[in-house]
């Protein structure tokens, strides 16, 4: 599958996402979830949980405004069929978003992460453009200027 056919999939399938409940586990064997280490995390619990699974995705974590980021994830699948995200965040409360689940084997995830990177952008159901710094730069002064005008002084001409 090419990149770019992979990135228009995951989008597509931005209205099949679910929130992934986060769920604190304890320490087996002195081993407890990583924070930003969540492809490991699962594999881990995998193998100390026959039964379960790693379901790799993608996790909404910023909304742009124009587009919603979304970042490469796995989630365990317990035995009992139900989803939860097992990896620690930074802070408390920190946003989790929506998870889009991978669609194919982990090898094809893996390669497509490489590929893409760890981020993609979509807005709606289809894949938004990448933003340059140029682009938010240019976004930003036109929403001063946008700014100046509606508080000019009424009866002035800018």
């Amino acid at each position: 599958m090419e990149p770019l056919d992979y990135r228009n999939q995951i989008c597509a399938d931005v209205d099949k996402a679910v929130l992934v409940p986060f769920r604190t586990v304890d320490p087996i064997d002195g081993w407890l979830p990583i924070v930003a280490k969540c492809h490991d995390n699962v594999d881990q619990w995998v193998k100390l949980h026959p039964g379960s699974r790693a379901v790799r995705g993608w996790l909404a974590y910023v909304n742009y405004g124009v587009s919603i980021g979304y970042t490469a994830h796995s989630v365990v699948q317990g035995s009992d069929g139900s989803l939860f995200d097992l990896t620690p965040t930074l802070g408390p409360n920190a946003w989790r978003g929506p998870f889009i689940a991978h669609r194919g084997s982990d090898a094809l995830f893996c390669e497509m992460v490489k590929k893409l990177g760890q981020e993609i952008r979509c807005s709606g159901n289809c894949p938004a453009p990448e933003l340059t710094f140029e682009d938010l730069l240019a976004a930003t002064s036109s929403i001063a200027a946008d700014d100046t005008e509606a508080t000019s002084p009424a009866g002035k001409i800018s």
